[in-house]
């Protein structure tokens, strides 16, 4: 017991070196913790590609417990991981497979608000239907039809002829910036937002939303630290005005101001818009 133990809390902890010489030593890569969860599927939630790797090529079942619908492919799907989701469907998994709640792979995208494009453009492409119902009647597209993303709603409407296209969303899209960056943002969800970035390369980071807003701008206007770190990591520049109504009101300005207010976490903020406008 205490050798299982030991081997999930080194995969949690992403202690290699540990989890190398507990395998030599003889512990079992596939064996489940009291949670039925195995050493990968740990390493999935880590989002640990080289523990992955290592536990794989140690024989770790990455379909465990279920051939038709395994928990790491559950946990690809949630985070927005492409190249794992494509790696399941190239070794057979069905592209419409469902869990007990008979939610198929896009209901389970859009319910835990993953929209990375490429991540739905491969499932739909693999021939994931989006007017699959789960077994309280909702389908992906009841999902995409509340969230107002114009990118999913024209990547949708080429699979579907139900998907809806609100002229008003398609507007923001077209003259304010990629509304699902705002959304991400906006979230606070700094994992997606980076994968989000990560796929999608070219997307404008400095446009503003219809109430003037940058993306940089929402992140601390929200409070959102780690969303605001990853943006001007990605290129977003802190000396646009981030609210229209204010054009002297730069990014430095805000993350000051919620550090003099008792946050010091904003101080990060901070030192890293100086050290890009030092380097401009």
């Amino acid at each position: 017991m205490k050798t299982k133990i030991t081997l999930h809390k080194s995969v949690s902890k992403g202690d290699l070196t540990t989890v190398k010489e507990l395998i030599e030593q003889g512990s079992d890569v596939n064996v489940p913790d009291k949670n039925n969860c195995t050493p990968v599927y740990l390493a999935f939630c880590e989002n640990n590609e080289e523990m992955i790797d290592y536990l794989v090529s140690q024989g770790a079942d990455i379909y465990y417990p279920s051939k038709n619908f395994p928990d790491c492919y559950y946990n690809a799907l949630t985070n927005g991981k492409v190249d794992w989701i494509r790696k399941f469907i190239e070794n057979g998994i069905d592209p419409n497979a469902r869990r007990l709640d008979n939610y198929n792979a896009l209901i389970i995208m859009l319910s835990s608000q993953n929209y990375v494009l490429d991540a739905h453009r491969l499932l739909l492409e693999a021939g994931c239907d989006p007017e699959m119902k789960s077994k309280h009647g909702h389908t992906a597209l009841d999902y995409l039809a509340g969230l107002g993303i114009p990118e999913l709603d024209e990547l949708y409407s080429k699979y579907s002829k139900n998907v809806v296209m609100n002229v008003q969303t398609e507007d923001i899209r077209d003259n304010y910036g990629p509304s699902i960056l705002f959304e991400t943002t906006e979230k606070g969800n700094a994992k997606a937002l980076r994968t989000l970035l990560e796929q999608n390369p070219d997307m404008e980071l400095n446009k503003c939303d219809k109430g003037g807003n940058t993306a940089l701008g929402i992140a601390i206007l929200k409070k959102k630290k780690e969303s605001a770190i990853v943006l001007l990591e990605n290129g977003a520049d802190p000396t646009i005005p981030p609210l229209d109504y204010d054009q002297n009101t730069l990014a430095l300005d805000l993350a000051q101001e919620w550090v003099k207010r008792g946050i010091p976490k904003f101080q990060e903020v901070v030192d890293l818009i100086k050290t890009i406008r030092n380097k401009d």
